[in-house]
């Protein structure tokens, strides 16, 4: 057999095996909907959630589903389509029959009491810990624990500390077991039906590569995709993006114009952003002129960069933080020839920021853009070009 064939024999079993899984993934998600569990630690009242999904959302994000940042979203997430089912179930008039509660309830809390020995067993080894790092990482494996099996806590205050949060552990498990003891349970919670489901997809930095083959065949295509703006060009130069300024189908207002219902029914959503912010959703060096100033992207969250540095090596190199720029490269010099290599980053996207944040610097986000669309930049002198003023004051 030639080798061509071979190669040809690979690439159909790998495309066979990753539309397998692509399937295994869609039918895992659609059948993921089982009875939900949320705990308010202020009231100490339970509210159980009967899946009867009617809506449907699938989200893909560039993130992994071990990063922080993903906890956190998907913990709003889930508020969202708690409350999203509220606001359903108020306008359709769907509820829970009386005659459903009592056998629910009592099912539900069946399946709950299995995760409860784990729970406990957490709980007490928390407590015999004297390392406050380790207890704080524990605390939050047990929340994402739980969180796994559709126990969840409704979010404390954000300046709620470790031993707010530890004590709404312990409440959650004492009324769960309260709960299975008391002879009619049900009384004692609200049931409430659970209407709108996020598949969520944490698919990595290739998020746009990964779901290619949906937006070609048009199966499962993501209603929300979260990656970066320039990546994204090429779903919006195509026209498989809807802009926020457009109606969807079936609304007369588009999503920017729509009432802030969560936060401020008075207020349009756009007006939740800083105009500035908004702005720079939009591609305004689109050839086709009418949705060079659409708005394609709303802004999800400001990022800070910044460098760590490691106070053992410094001081063993002898050197103090830097204020300047020349400082710093001598301090890089200084702990090269001490052996100690003076920068790393994470080895995917992250390292191409110092050169793309250098070059945003120097020449400003509207030259990057542009070098998309291979025009050439206008105005920018061939050579050095003089650093900004915030870089000549200083490093820092």
């Amino acid at each position: 057999m030639s080798l061509f064939y071979k190669l040809l024999i690979v690439v159909l079993v790998t495309a066979a095996l990753v539309f397998a899984y692509d399937l295994f993934q869609v039918q895992v998600e659609k059948a993921s909907a089982g009875p939900r569990i949320r705990f308010d630690p202020e009231t100490g009242r339970f509210t159980f959630r009967k899946p009867d999904i009617s809506v449907r959302i699938i989200y893909a994000s560039m993130f992994g589903p071990g990063e922080p940042v993903m906890r956190v979203r998907d913990l709003w997430i889930s508020m969202f389509e708690e409350e999203y089912s509220d606001y359903l179930a108020a306008r359709r008039g769907v509820e829970i029959p009386q005659r459903d509660k009592a056998p629910f309830v009592r099912k539900t809390l069946r399946a709950a009491a299995k995760a409860l020995p784990h729970a406990r067993r957490i709980l007490r080894r928390i407590d015999q810990e004297a390392d406050e790092g380790k207890k704080r990482q524990q605390i939050r494996a047990l929340q994402t624990w739980l969180a796994g099996r559709e126990i969840r806590i409704k979010p404390l205050d954000a300046r709620a500390g470790m031993d707010e949060q530890l004590a709404a552990l312990r409440a959650l498990v004492a009324g769960l077991e309260a709960l299975r003891r008391d002879p009619d349970p049900a009384g004692k919670v609200d049931v409430r039906p659970w209407l709108v489901k996020v598949d969520r997809r944490w698919q990595g930095r290739w998020v746009l590569t990964a779901n290619r083959p949906r937006y070609l065949t048009g199966r499962e295509v993501p209603d929300v995709i979260v990656g970066l703006k320039m990546e994204f060009f090429a779903l919006v130069q195509d026209d498989y993006a809807v802009a926020l300024n457009d109606p969807l189908p079936g609304h007369e207002l588009s999503p920017l114009d729509e009432p802030d219902t969560w936060a401020d029914p008075s207020r349009r959503w756009r007006d939740a952003f800083i105009p500035t912010m908004l702005k720079e959703g939009t591609y305004t060096f689109l050839k086709d002129r009418a949705r060079a100033h659409k708005v394609y992207l709303a802004p999800l969250r400001c990022t800070t960069f910044c460098i760590f540095y490691n106070e053992v090596l410094f001081e063993k190199a002898g050197v103090k933080p830097p204020k300047t720029w020349p400082e710093f490269i001598q301090v890089c010099e200084t702990l090269k020839k001490k052996g100690i290599t003076p920068l790393t980053a994470d080895a995917e996207v992250y390292c191409d920021n110092w050169q793309t944040w250098l070059i945003f610097r120097v020449l400003g986000p509207d030259a990057w853009e542009r070098t998309i669309t291979g025009v050439p930049t206008a105005g920018v002198p061939a050579g050095a070009v003089e650093a900004p003023e915030a870089d000549k004051r200083g490093f820092w």
